[in-house]
């Protein structure tokens, strides 16, 4: 397959709970927000049109391998 050339985004607004990376110059997304909420991460993709969510929690790691 065919690799994708990395596309760089800065860091346009950074508070305790929320970060936003921004390249108005790129297609999709513009915008990739992360933010911190009760139990977990929120981030968004978006452009000014549309806009895609992924809602994160937090849940236990057993830290251990699997027994056979």
């Amino acid at each position: 397959g065919t690799k994708a050339a990395p596309v760089d985004f800065k860091a346009v607004k950074v508070t305790a709970t929320e970060v936003v990376f921004e390249n108005l110059a790129h297609d999709f997304p513009k915008r990739i927000i992360y933010r911190q909420t009760e139990g977990g991460l929120f981030a968004r993709v978006e452009d000014d049109k549309r806009g895609e969510d992924f809602p994160m929690r937090a849940v236990p790691c057993s830290g251990g391998r699997r027994q056979p």
